[in-house]
């Protein structure tokens, strides 16, 4: 650590730097970021807020009404899932924008190539995880109603037992009637 400045012009301005927000930037500027794939916290980010409203508009698209409470407020349990793809959409959208950066000036190497193909396969499991690509809704609707096929046959089951038990009921009344 250097030694304070006997300099009260000098001092003023070496203790100006130890405020808190002295130089640390400002809000959405990232000087250090070179590609954006370890994104760590993107709400800082200009791209943040659209990847927000891309997410809850594929979140709504696919479940309805059901992310939204009365008010129209985002319901607590779908903050996660939302956050979840715009994080990734976020990191994607910066890895293209430095791979398309390198690859303009001349300079793209085969692992910015590796690193945008990660980021893409990340953002393509956050979608998959909340059902929004073809694939994952196809699988989904098929639980679905395999669920429901499920409960059916149980519905039928539950359905036959009481019939049998009825019947044990009738042939047991019968018999003390017999008697």
């Amino acid at each position: 650590m250097s030694p304070l400045s006997d300099d009260p012009e000098r001092r003023a301005r070496q203790l100006a730097n130890l405020r808190p927000g002295a130089g640390g930037g400002r809000v959405g500027e990232a000087p250090a970021l070179r590609h954006g794939e370890r994104t760590t916290s993107p709400q800082r980010s200009p791209e943040w807020s659209p990847a927000v409203e891309q997410a809850i508009a594929d979140l709504e698209h696919r479940v309805g009404d059901e992310l939204r409470d009365a008010a129209g407020a985002l319901l607590p349990w779908a903050l996660p899932s939302v956050e979840a793809v715009a994080l990734q959409r976020v990191a994607a959208h910066r890895v293209d924008r430095f791979v398309a950066d390198r690859e303009a000036r001349g300079a793209l190497k085969p692992a910015d190539v590796d690193l945008a193909s990660r980021v893409a396969e990340r953002f393509h499991h956050a979608l998959e995880r909340e059902a929004l690509t073809l694939r994952s809704r196809l699988e989904a609707r098929g639980q679905a109603r395999t669920l429901a096929e499920a409960m059916g046959h149980d519905a039928e089951l539950e359905r036959r037992e009481r019939a049998l038990e009825a019947r044990e009921a009738a042939l047991d009344a019968r018999q003390a009637g017999d008697e």
